[in-house]
């Protein structure tokens, strides 16, 4: 290496950004995807496409073709569309990258964004990163309370140019979030920004995303004269949505705007609620000299990240261990938190190479979940609605008030 670099210094911004440049050289990828449109061609058929922006050039890709990103363009045709050309894309080649186990998931959770020695709790960072790895590969839903300074979108930051498969958005409109769900996960930072009417557009956009069903059918840009409410397929998108606590809003005098505060019910039950204590200590972001180089150095080992991730996205059960859940955990009544918990349960089974690893990682897993509601049931006068009991051994339910 051309410097002594630290292992967590690989995964600053401005050396994953050059990562990015050197390894999707000459790829078309999510990153580069506009928003879905269509035109309608001579016998009047709509056909439906994903605009993309490269190299001063706009190509359009099918929107059934768009989960072979990346891809590189090997023939395309000019056409014009109103006062638009696009490269209608007719030839490619997908540069999908393929899977490889280099390492036990313990291990990636570990070289993945190791900042636990600058962190002032590193079991609460390993435990939000394992929560965001699980979601990149697996579809579930998360609200995640944290100290100002925790790091809470730093994961997804460091994963879209590392996979272009996330992205991290303050929304300021339901459309806008709908734009970006060809990603497989999102973080929605503070989304208590919403204006009002927007706020309401976005209560729907949630219901209908985090309902667990397989398609997602758009409303705020559709047209009604060419029927284009179409569905997308978001049968592998996961929302994490963060804020900072009620502290923090009480401090600013902006209570009434938390997350629970504005956003109904029927929102709430979807999304499993942790919070996180803890910050970032500022030394663990020094000044990169070469960041190109350093991406160069480090090239081959964010690869083997990346093989990684993509590897356990399908393989992660022949990792398990059927370790024994400890005791009954308690969610709301829906029964649709637990779908979350279990998947994040899963992953923290495979990571785990003991009972009490396991049994330590779980429990403060739920702590997380408890301190949520603690807060929100002292920082609010209400008490918490009827609850689902789970029983992890013989996956039987009971409901208590």
């Amino acid at each position: 290496m051309s410097q002594q670099i630290q292992k967590h210094e690989i995964f600053s911004y401005d050396v994953l950004g050059e990562f990015n440049h050197l390894y999707y050289k000459d790829l078309i990828t999510t990153n580069h995807c506009g928003e879905e449109t269509f035109l309608v061609d001579g016998e009047g058929e709509k056909k439906f496409f994903y605009p993309l922006k490269y190299k001063r050039q706009t190509f359009a890709l099918e929107s059934d073709r768009i989960n072979r990103l990346p891809i590189r363009v090997k023939d395309s045709v000019k056409v014009g569309h109103r006062t638009n050309v696009y490269y209608w894309i007719t030839n490619f080649s997908s540069a999908v990258i393929k899977g490889k186990m280099t390492m036990n998931l313990k291990k990636l959770v570990s070289e993945f964004a190791p900042f636990e020695n600058y962190h002032s709790n590193p079991l609460h960072w390993t435990l939000y990163k394992s929560i965001v790895l699980c979601l990149l590969n697996d579809k579930g839903f998360v609200r995640v309370a944290t100290e100002a300074g925790f790091g809470k979108t730093s994961p997804f930051s460091m994963l879209n140019p590392l996979t272009n498969k996330t992205v991290s958005i303050n929304p300021r409109s339901a459309a806008a979030f709908e734009y970006r769900l060809i990603y497989p996960l999102i973080n929605l930072d503070e989304l208590t920004n919403l204006q009002k009417n927007q706020r309401d557009v976005m209560q729907d956009a949630l219901l209908k995303t985090a309902d667990w069903s397989p398609n997602y059918q758009k409303g705020t840009r559709g047209s009604k004269k060419y029927g284009t409410l179409d569905d997308m397929d978001i049968s592998e998108t996961s929302l994490i949505i963060t804020f900072n606590t009620t502290d923090h809003y009480k401090n600013s005098g902006q209570l009434d705007n938390y997350f629970d505060k504005v956003f109904q019910q029927a929102v709430l039950t979807r999304f499993l609620p942790f919070k996180f204590t803890g910050v970032l200590k500022a030394e663990a972001f020094s000044e990169i000299d070469n960041a190109k180089q350093t991406a160069k150095d480090n090239y081959d080992h964010l690869i083997e990240i990346l093989k990684n991730i993509v590897y356990y996205k399908d393989n992660l059960q022949k990792h398990t261990h059927n370790y024994r859940w400890p005791r009954r955990y308690t969610f709301d009544k829906t029964g649709r938190q637990i779908k979350t918990f279990r998947k994040i349960a899963l992953f923290l089974d495979a990571m785990s190479e003991t009972q009490e690893e396991f049994t330590t990682l779980i429990e403060e897993l739920f702590s997380c979940y408890e301190a949520y509601n603690t807060m929100i049931n002292n920082s609010f006068s209400y008490q918490s609605n009827e609850i689902r009991q789970i029983n992890n051994a013989d996956e039987q339910t009971t409901v208590e008030k």
